[in-house]
């Protein structure tokens, strides 16, 4: 009896209150509405805010589609542009003998803060760093993409999807031929292409950062982070990238000039 005095009380203050610009329409399994603020989700209970006051209130007591919305919310952070949140998992496989296959992925999701207005959308440039497991000072980019991050309403994330990366190699940890994951760089962008968010992995210190933004996939940095020509990086290359994207490299390298080993920074 008490839960149905607190949602019939919340119903009566809503309709006196003006709904804020993040507020949502509940709905009770007896059909009654509410116009509220989400300020906290348990498994068992959601605190709905009317104005000043919150309501604690039995997920069991909303409609499906409202609890369905519960499973993915997720609280505000701080007021400004929309953060991104990253995590890695990674698999080796044996493939046959002397021959493994590195799985790994990145799962990037995009929370839009308590701005009180949606995000209209970007784009996440990803970079992975790869390292020789034999030559511990040679790196190399083993991806560098941009994906597209749909609008985010406020109060509310989205995950982007980016595929499973595969990488084969001869040799395997054990006899120290190939290349590892090392870390990674995922910044998100606005549709004018401006940075809003930047997420770096421990590993990378922020002098390789500076390089790396400005390296396109298959480069490869040695002593220094200094890079590493056409011509050595073949001596390293042993599928440091995807099959099809080395092939796709390999192509349009025959076509262009020799170019010199510049640093990538003055």
């Amino acid at each position: 009896m008490m839960k149905r005095r607190v949602w019939a009380a919340a119903v009566m203050m809503a309709a006196s209150l003006t709904v804020g610009y993040s507020q949502r329409t509940f709905t009770d399994v007896d059909g009654r509405t509410i116009d509220a603020e989400v300020r906290s989700v348990s498994e068992t209970d959601v605190v709905l805010a009317v104005g000043k006051t919150t309501y604690n209130v039995p997920l069991e007591r909303l409609v499906e589609e409202d609890r369905e919305f519960l499973k993915s919310w997720r609280p505000a952070v701080t007021i400004g542009d929309p953060r991104i949140d990253v995590n890695f998992s990674d698999s080796v496989d044996r493939v046959k003998r002397n021959q493994e296959r590195l799985l790994f992925r990145l799962e990037v999701e995009v929370r839009n803060a308590d701005n009180r207005e949606p995000f209209s959308g970007g784009t996440v440039d990803v970079l992975v760093l790869m390292r020789h497991l034999r030559e511990r000072n040679v790196y190399g980019v083993g991806v560098r993409r941009e994906f597209a991050v749909p609008a985010v309403p406020e109060l509310r994330s989205t995950e982007v999807e980016l595929p499973e990366f595969k990488h084969e190699h001869k040799g395997d940890g054990n006899n120290k031929k190939g290349w590892k994951f090392y870390g990674y760089v995922v910044i998100l962008k606005d549709r004018n292409g401006k940075e809003l968010r930047r997420s770096v992995s421990s590993a990378i210190d922020g002098e390789l950062v500076g390089r790396l933004l400005k390296a396109s996939e298959g480069d490869m940095f040695g002593r220094n982070y200094r890079p590493i020509d056409k011509g050595l990086r073949r001596k390293y290359d042993s599928n440091m990238l995807p099959e099809e994207v080395r092939e796709k490299k390999e192509d349009e390298e025959e076509k262009q000039p020799e170019l010199k080993d510049e640093p990538l920074v003055e």
